[in-house]
């Protein structure tokens, strides 16, 4: 047994609790896309206009210069090497959406809480998004690394941390998103939502000072750079949607947090003209 339990919210989740330490950000924990339904972000919707599947990209093709699994690489750095003060995730209301956010794609998720104060998994955001920009997020996701709330650093190698994150990640039970009231993904288990998991290359990413373990480990000394990192998930990239009012809901249960953990977000979005 390495230290304490490495369980925590935003990102957390273990795979044998008392030994493995991994993150889970429970930033969209939306699973399952019908395998056969088109994706592309053209056509589709039938009758007068666009639905909610239309925006959706093929997790298949790279979008904006990058595959998924490197986006999602690039979304557990930005997740981790934002300071916890004005953290997007942290944020209750959608009011910090726009930090660290880079233009065209930005990204979003669910709520951090933490081991020693546990939140409920439900989350409620509204938010103003420039036109053109994309949207790129987990649906459930796991990190693992050597150096996260443990005490002295755990020694596994990366293949061993990748397969800690695989192994939490099928666990995750009743996953479900909609945008703009369209059912993407309606799934009890994560075989429905195969088609949209990503697992990333091996990776590292560094953490500032003021940053979000001090929450999620409660009084454990956080190493600077954390390395190797693996990650493994389900990821959605949304298209640039048209000016005016949307709403994008996600949910599931992970039910080995270490009890049934249920989570609950919705985002409601403007895009301006």
């Amino acid at each position: 047994m390495h230290g304490r339990s490495p369980w925590a919210w935003c990102p957390a989740l273990a795979g044998t609790l008392a030994s493995r330490k991994g993150r889970i950000v429970h930033g969209l924990v939306i699973a399952a896309v019908l395998v056969a339904l088109p994706l592309g972000g053209c056509g589709g919707g039938g009758g007068g206009g666009p639905s909610g599947l239309d925006y959706v990209l093929a997790p298949e093709s790279p979008h904006f210069g990058a595959s998924v699994a490197l986006w999602s690489q690039r979304w557990w750095q930005w997740c981790y090497e934002l300071p916890r003060t004005n953290h997007p995730l942290f944020d209750p209301t959608g009011a910090d959406a726009a930090v660290g956010q880079v233009n065209p794609v930005w990204f979003i998720g669910g709520e951090i809480g933490s081991l020693f104060s546990p939140s409920d998994g439900s989350a409620e955001r509204t938010i103003t998004l420039p036109n053109g920009i994309a949207l790129f997020f987990p649906i459930i996701n796991v990190s693992w690394t050597n150096q996260e709330c443990v005490d002295p650093d755990t020694t596994y190698t990366y293949t061993e941390l990748r397969q800690f994150a695989a192994d939490a990640i099928v666990n995750a039970v009743d996953i479900y998103c909609e945008i703009d009231g369209t059912p993407i993904i309606d799934s009890p288990d994560l075989a429905g939502a195969v088609r949209f998991r990503a697992q990333a290359e091996e990776f590292a990413y560094t953490v500032p000072a003021d940053n979000i373990f001090v929450d999620i480990c409660g009084d454990f000394a956080v190493s600077v750079e954390h390395a190797p990192v693996a990650s493994d998930g389900i990821w959605m990239m949304v298209e640039p949607m048209p000016p005016g009012q949307h709403t994008i809901r996600f949910g599931g249960t992970f039910p080995q947090i270490p009890t049934n953990y249920t989570l609950d977000v919705v985002y409601h979005i403007t895009v301006l003209p």
